[in-house]
């Protein structure tokens, strides 16, 4: 699933077998997982294993404990559940749990779809390297969509993400061209019982926070903000979005007290793509603001209304900048006819006629002279 140096395999499972799985390399490590490149002996293709280990965290609350295995249960089942309506998401193939050789720990695992390509995350760590420029608007749109439409479909089933980032969008080599896809629905919430015939596992909370420190909306870290809801998911989208155009991340933080400060800031949880230098219409901009609104409820209340929004006010200020651009080409041509402008003859560069020299006396006047007033020929 990543293009990237092998991490560190603290579980020991690279080189056994655990039928059907068979466990080639670590290709990742972060937070509660462990994800490897595996081979389906039955199936005989690579997919990606993920692996919960908790163990590194040392003595933690049986209720923690108990909070993020009922989490990766739930995210088993949601994956499942999502995956089998829009290929968008990253498909889950199935589950179990095992005994890690090296820590002899109890691990719950699920099986994913192998990806080709690389995170959102690794390809602006990349263009920042080579010192390319932030995309687009356009670029940035086209770029989301398909992540985009399948997070509006979690929202259509009642599921909220929670940790939109661009470690979790991932940029897919497909038989059709690059797809992103959306990875990772670990700190899902879902809004009712019934939202895809799945019922939580696990209560939200147990006094442990769980989002992303630099794409938190203000209502994660603070519950007296507001509920949590797709407007949360809106939020953060519209932080990554603005960071592709950027090139930068828009609010930086190493940590949840770092996040907390600047997600309730005004300025810096709150920026205007205006005021972070970033060329939009007034509407684009006016709804981007609206997008990482302090207040929830003052967001687009998914992302599907959102994005729909999103692209027909980019639609419709690409065609006023067409316009404009061809007002003026046809402004420039006109003063240059009237210049007595004239092309090359052997290529298409326009060259203005020669100007006639400046002299300190007033031209003469063109006045006819009358036939009397001529002087005699002789």
């Amino acid at each position: 699933m990543l293009r990237s140096m092998p991490a560190v395999d603290a579980l020991g499972l690279v080189g056994t077998t655990v039928e059907p799985i068979r466990f080639d390399a670590c290709v990742d490590s972060g937070g509660f997982g462990l994800v490897y490149r595996a081979r389906h002996l039955a199936l005989d293709t690579d997919v990606a294993v993920k692996c919960l280990r908790i163990s590194h965290l040392g003595q933690i609350d049986e209720a923690i404990r108990a909070s993020i295995f009922g989490r990766f249960r739930d995210e088993t089942k949601i994956l499942y559940r999502l995956s089998q309506g829009c290929l968008d998401i990253v498909r889950c193939i199935g589950s179990g749990e095992l005994v890690a050789p090296l820590t002899r720990e109890h691990t719950p695992y699920m099986i994913l779809e192998w990806l080709e390509g690389c995170s959102l995350s690794a390809d602006l760590r990349q263009r920042r390297e080579r010192g390319m420029p932030g995309r687009t608007l356009q670029e940035a749109i086209g770029l989301l969509d398909s992540a985009v439409g399948a997070l509006a479909y979690a929202h259509g089933q009642g599921v909220i993400h929670r940790d939109i980032k661009p470690g979790n969008l991932f940029l897919a080599q497909t038989p059709t061209g690059v797809r992103m896809k959306v990875l990772d629905f670990g700190l899902a919430k879902i809004l009712a019982d019934e939202a895809i015939g799945i019922r939580p596992s696990v209560e939200t909370g147990v006094g442990v926070h769980f989002c992303s420190p630099s794409y938190g909306a203000p209502e994660q870290f603070n519950s007296q903000i507001g509920p949590v809801g797709p407007w949360t998911d809106v939020y953060s989208l519209t932080l990554v979005l603005l960071e592709l155009m950027k090139g930068q991340k828009i609010r930086p933080a190493s940590n949840l007290a770092e996040g907390l400060l600047a997600a309730i800031d005004p300025q810096r949880g709150s920026p205007r793509a205006s005021a972070l230098g970033l060329r939009v219409s007034r509407a684009v901009d006016d709804l981007l603001a609206r997008g990482v609104a302090q207040a929830p409820l003052e967001r687009p209340r998914d992302a599907g209304v959102y994005w729909s929004a999103l692209k027909e006010l980019a639609a419709k200020a690409d065609m006023a900048a067409t316009v404009a651009d061809a007002d003026v080409a046809a402004a420039v041509a006109r003063v240059r006819a009237a210049q007595g402008a004239h092309r090359a003859p052997a290529g298409g560069t326009v060259l203005m006629a020669p100007q006639p020299a400046r002299s300190e006396f007033p031209p003469p006047d063109p006045t006819p002279i009358p036939e009397t007033a001529k002087m005699p020929q002789r």
